[in-house]
């Protein structure tokens, strides 16, 4: 009787699953590829396709920040040209005329001279032009 309460047993376990005749399975990753394979590259294409998209993105950005220099060269001109008519209508404020740059700088209206402007003084100092110089036209 033992050996055949010992093949009852064995059924039993078989039964819930805590032991298995089937062989095991490899496991699969869900590209269906097969991990146990040794070819896992890429392939030519998909290599292509990200060259691509890392192209385009590139030409993106490229442009996206020469607008951005394009903006603060544009507010650099315009800040700097509020900056002299500041300074010249302090110094009509003070003085009842219009002066150069070099004498706003004298007078501590200025720090330095503009390199992006050039101010023009007409009619003795009643009045003054701005010509932008390079980018600042």
């Amino acid at each position: 009787m033992k050996g055949s309460n010992s093949g009852h047993e064995a059924s039993a376990v078989q039964a819930r699953g805590l032991f298995s005749l089937k062989s095991p399975q490899r496991p699969v990753d869900p590209l269906n590829m097969d991990v146990g394979s040794k070819d896992r590259g890429f392939s030519l294409v998909e290599l292509l396709v990200v060259i691509v998209v890392l192209g385009i993105l590139s030409v993106v950005v490229v442009f996206a920040v020469r607008g951005v220099a394009d903006r603060g060269e544009n507010s650099a001109c315009l800040a700097d040209r509020q900056t002299l008519v500041g300074a010249q209508e302090a110094n009509l404020a003070s003085t009842g005329v219009y002066t150069s740059e070099a004498q706003l700088v004298t007078n501590g209206l200025l720090r330095t001279e503009s390199v992006k402007y050039d101010l023009t003084l007409i009619g003795g100092g009643t009045d003054y032009t701005l010509q932008g110089l390079g980018d600042c036209t």
